[in-house]
């Protein structure tokens, strides 16, 4: 009786540690989603400048590249912690502000009993905002 409590205590205890795990990579996830974002809208930017053209529908263009970004972080993941993480950027839009950027995702992701589906909005500035290209 004794044995079988210490196996199961230790099968919590591993639990335990790896949904801290999983919650703290999630998190982290999460986290990278404005930073990923605003390196999505430099680079288009630098572009813009850079060759003179315009984007036409930049709102689809930036979420489009925005799920590119998220699709490889998830390969990441998937290797090198055995999590499947699925992200859908729903939407990219601008509030009253124009510096300030709204992404909404549905993340949904699982690694064995462990499962989480969220919808997350980011807000964020585009303060900062580092242009590449010098005239």
């Amino acid at each position: 009786m004794i044995l079988n409590f210490s196996m199961s205590y230790q099968e919590i205890i591993s639990a335990s540690e790896d949904s801290n795990s999983f919650n703290y990579i999630i998190e982290n996830h999460n986290k990278n989603i404005p930073v990923l974002s605003k390196d999505v809208i430099s680079k288009l930017a630098d572009d813009v400048i850079k060759n003179h053209n315009p984007i036409y529908d930049s709102r689809e263009i930036i979420k489009d590249e925005i799920q590119k970004k998220l699709e490889k972080q998830e390969e990441y993941y998937q290797l090198k912690n055995g999590i499947t993480i699925e992200n859908d950027v729903l939407s990219v839009y601008n509030g009253k502000d124009p510096f300030h950027i709204n992404v909404k995702t549905l993340v949904n992701a699982k690694k064995g009993k462990n499962h989480i589906v969220m919808w997350l909005k980011v807000l964020f500035q585009l303060k900062g905002l580092k242009i590449l290209y010098l005239f």
